[in-house]
């Protein structure tokens, strides 16, 4: 697997204003600190005859530390299908940092976050993700970023806290995707079985940590949209 393989997945259904925030964000001069990767962002947009199309014409030219792919569905598919028909269709290798189009990644934290999995080159990496009222709800990693290799460990870290963006994969197999896709399909929580699957099927099963916040949700979390 390139190095440089790293991709931010970001499925959405008609949000135009968080995926303009992303993007801007995306802008941010921080990211220059990326080493030996430039990130492909995918904007996966399962709203047909919406506006991002545009939007992301525009940033595709501005954003400097990025690769920028849309992507807009003929007809609705849902956030499932969406997502594993990007994973399938337009991601043949790499690392997959799905993103919550809500989210937001801080800059800083999510370049060293990026830095250290093209450096260590674990199967999977989690991430420090808060959110709610003053962010009481998230992840709560204690101690020191680290790798980790005990596989108890690494599964109890995978499924702490059910949120996209705490996450990093290796895309695993198409038989195994194709397999995950049967069994999983419409859980709300796809990226998890992905990500189980590419940490346990790896010969020696490895997890890079970060315990520093590194993204939050978006501030209108949990009020009634």
């Amino acid at each position: 697997m390139k190095k440089n393989k790293f991709f931010i997945l970001i499925t959405t259904f008609n949000r135009p204003s968080k995926i303009k925030r992303h993007l801007k964000n995306f802008n941010n001069k921080h990211w220059s600190q990326l080493k030996n990767c430039k990130p492909i962002i995918i904007i996966a947009d399962d709203y047909p005859g919406g506006k991002l199309k545009n939007l992301c014409r525009i940033y595709k030219k501005k954003i400097k530390y990025f690769n920028l792919v849309y992507l807009q569905r003929k007809k609705t598919l849902g956030q499932g299908i969406n997502f594993f028909d990007v994973v399938k269709r337009n991601i043949s290798n790499g690392y997959i940092w799905p993103v919550g189009d809500d989210d937001f990644l801080l800059p800083r934290q999510s370049v060293d976050f990026i830095n250290k999995i093209i450096k260590f080159t674990p199967d999977v990496a989690v991430c420090e993700f808060r959110q709610g009222k003053k962010n009481s709800s998230g992840t709560f990693f204690k101690g020191k970023s680290r790798m980790i290799f005990d596989v108890a460990k690494g599964l109890e870290f995978i499924q702490r806290f059910g949120k996209c963006t705490s996450i990093v994969f290796k895309r695993p197999s198409n038989k195994l995707i194709f397999k995950a896709e049967r069994m999983f399909l419409g859980c709300m929580y796809e990226d998890r079985p992905l990500t189980v699957i590419s940490f346990l099927c790896s010969q020696k099963p490895s997890l890079y940590l970060k315990t520093e916040l590194t993204a939050t949700a978006d501030k209108d979390f949990g009020t009634l949209k």
